[in-house]
């Protein structure tokens, strides 16, 4: 669809233009923020189970499904391993939050926001 923006210029006797509101270029959606919903959306899934990929592994090393030798260093190495993935899974759906947080929902018809399209797949 194609927008056509109208104005309409007046002016006092110093020759100042009115700039009223029919000046504004329209609002339309803005696709890129739009497109950061959806990816977000469909991250929450995934997300989740990399926050939790490794609690199973670690709840059974914590109750003893495998004791001496190195045991301790295993444990050691998933805990460790289950912070990186819970970092990761909170670090990711932050970073959507802080892309929406910046971007109107509406945004000027010649923005590259309203223009903007993901790249093919």
């Amino acid at each position: 669809m194609r927008l056509a923006v109208t104005t309409t210029r007046g002016g006092d006797e110093r020759g100042d233009a009115d700039m009223g509101a029919s000046d504004a270029e329209p609002k339309v959606p803005n696709r890129f923020r739009a497109a950061v919903v959806s990816a977000r959306s469909a991250s929450v899934g995934p997300a989740s189970t990399l926050s939790t990929a490794l609690d199973d592994a670690v709840k059974a090393m914590a109750n003893g499904a495998w004791t001496g030798g190195s045991s301790g260093d295993l444990e050691d190495l998933l805990t460790s391993w289950s912070t990186t993935c819970q970092n990761a899974s909170t670090g990711a759906m932050d970073e959507f939050d802080d892309a929406l947080r910046a971007q109107p929902e509406m945004v000027e018809s010649s923005s590259w926001q309203a223009h903007w399209r993901p790249w093919p797949r």
